[in-house]
């Protein structure tokens, strides 16, 4: 019997975390990425399970030094959780996950690097990476050019108002990928897999996907890009100071703002209007600056230990008063993110280990590996500097794969060899069959909230969605999604309201949401609390200003139903509050 070679189904499986996340249509809720981010873990721990069995020589454990981020982080979370307990478990829970999953994407990379498959993979990779590119900017152009379709399969339409966002969801993760997808073609080219008749239409296609999104950033990563490549040789066998071959590069960027302008001027001309990044210019500033002015304050306030993971929008909430408000879970700045919720001693750590990292990168001979893999590392740094893609599964973990084929630095320890391999095998089984299971809860949640999209709200779909809500076979990563379809189908009347209060306020503490701050306003102004119903009442308008009215007709609709004299008292003063600048 034909050995089945268990290296090509791991190069393949990392070949579909670098494509399926990424044409895997979005869904609105609860969670846009959910099923692309869960696809991502999949397919990672499915080729730690298979690497876990190739070969019949288990070494003993060695961890690659970029890995002890992830450990460090690991002990971090779990000792703040102790100190400092979440309000649910899941707040602390996923983080781990994502923690433990990165550290098998370092562990997989660098086991590709111990059995000479770093080449071989990259090639796969970016092959992948090139089609998904490919495919995404051929979504946009449907829905550029018919945005009225219904939905086809693996294709999703374009929103009223909206750029071009492929099936991604989010034209800022698009211009990611893109340009992530040119960094994979220039190395395919460079390592003679594509001719320059195929390199050249197929770099315009991808200009021309990444000017669709609008996205300012697209043309920063054209520069940085241009200059990469201009700097190292094109060829393997090609000396170092060899620019001849690649000195057109400094002109790439000039080419990209006249494919620019010439898409402006044609679409407009056909009627296809879109946003240009030079129209985005002037926009959104004031709102990343008190993104950076909220995590900022935060860290000041616990600079030693932060705020705790995943407890920003319950700050954003309760800072409300004295802080700029926007409803964000996240201050689209990675450094100064874990500073609020790690505090200075984690952020310092993890930061040391990446930058120790990066200097033994650095000493890599200089390869078309090597190239590829920073203009990777380059183009999610930036990003991360002004949004958070390592938030998501599908960057996250092909990053941290690459990361460890790169790295050669280990800590070893001393455990029998047989004991390595049943740690491995058994992490790997378990992870699949967590993920297995979720997999139920996911869809149990996701056809709730669909269900809530699509049909008239009524008492008898909240019977049927408590039903299905004990039916469910666990609650273990979105339970404070199952909460919210409990709490916010609930009768606003005095029935139960110390329960239903309770529910809420758990609510409030994990998240930030202009339905839950109303409700919570509404019980504690049944129950008498004016003072505390009246701040909760102006947090919510100074959040969601453009909600107000909306949530009024809600506090109103309450007063003239729930027959209380305490919230017929309230709803009289949110009227002339709602009204006020």
């Amino acid at each position: 019997m034909k050995q089945i070679n268990t290296a090509t189904w791991i190069l393949a499986l990392l070949g579909l975390l670098c494509l399926l996340p990424f044409i895997q249509p979005f869904h609105e809720a609860p969670i846009s990425s959910l099923f692309a981010e869960w696809q991502a873990f999949l397919i990672l721990w499915t080729a730690l399970l298979i690497a876990s069995f190739h070969g019949r020589k288990i070494t003993p454990l060695v961890i690659p030094k970029i890995a002890l981020s992830s450990v460090f982080l690991l002990v971090f979370l779990m000792f703040q959780f102790v100190i400092r307990p979440p309000e649910y478990l899941q707040q602390v829970l996923l983080p781990i996950c994502y923690v433990i999953s990165l550290y098998g994407a370092f562990q997989l990379g660098y086991w590709l690097r111990q059995h000479d498959l770093v080449e071989r993979c990259i090639v796969w990779l970016a092959a992948f990476f090139v089609f998904g590119a490919v495919y995404t900017v051929i979504v946009q152009f449907i829905q550029l050019l018919w945005q009225d379709f219904s939905r086809m399969p693996f294709m999703i339409p374009r929103l009223a108002g909206y750029n071009p966002y492929g099936n991604i969801g989010q034209t800022n993760h698009v211009a990611t990928y893109l340009a992530i997808g040119w960094a994979a073609a220039h190395y395919l080219f460079s390592g003679g897999r594509f001719p320059l008749r195929l390199y050249l239409p197929l770099i315009f296609l991808l200009f021309a996907g990444i000017v669709l999104t609008g996205q300012r950033s697209g043309f920063i990563y054209v520069v940085c890009l241009s200059i990469l490549f201009w700097r190292f040789p094109m060829k393997r066998n090609a000396s170092a100071d060899s620019s001849h071959r690649s000195v057109w590069f400094c002109a790439v960027p000039f080419a990209y703002l006249a494919l620019s302008y010439l898409m402006h001027a044609a679409l407009h001309y056909m009627g296809s209007e879109f946003t240009s990044a030079s129209q985005r210019l002037n926009s959104g500033w004031d709102e990343r600056l008190k993104l950076l002015q909220i995590g900022w304050s935060l860290f000041l306030e616990h600079p030693w230990m932060g705020i705790g993971w995943g407890r920003l929008v319950s700050y954003e909430f309760l800072k409300a008063d004295v802080l700029p408000t926007l409803p964000a879970n996240h201050v689209h700045n990675l450094i100064l993110q874990l500073l609020a919720e790690t505090g200075v001693f984690c952020t310092v750590v993890v930061l040391s280990i990446v930058v120790l990292w990066s200097l033994r990168f650095l000493k890599f001979v200089a390869s078309p590996e090597k190239q590829f893999v920073l203009g990777v590392a380059i183009v999610l740094g930036m990003h991360s500097m002004a949004e958070y893609p390592l938030w998501y599964a599908y960057f996250l973990l092909p990053l941290g794969v690459l990361a460890g084929m790169f790295e050669t630095g280990v800590v070893c320890f001393k455990l029998p060899s047989r004991l390595t391999g049943v740690i491995a095998r058994g992490a790997s089984f378990m992870a699949v069959g967590v993920l297995f299971y979720s997999f139920f809860e996911i869809l149990y949640v996701t056809d709730m909230y669909g269900r809530r999209a699509n049909i008239a709200y009524s008492r008898t779909l909240h019977l049927a969605e408590l039903k299905e809500i004990a039916q469910m076979p666990s609650k273990l990563f979105l339970e404070p999604y199952v909460d919210y379809i409990d709490s916010s189908g609930r009768a606003l009347n005095t029935e139960n309201l110390s329960e239903n209060r309770a529910l809420n306020q758990r609510l409030l503490n994990a998240s930030i949401n202009n339905i839950v701050i109303a409700r919570q306003s509404i019980y504690l102004a049944m129950a008498g609390d004016q003072a505390e119903a009246r701040i909760t009442f102006l947090r919510m308008k100074k959040i969601f200003p453009n909600r107000v009215l909306e949530m009024l007709g809600m506090v109103k609709h309450a007063a003239a139903h729930a027959d209380n004299e305490n919230l017929t008292e309230f709803s009289k003063w949110a009227t002339e509050a709602a009204s006020q600048k």
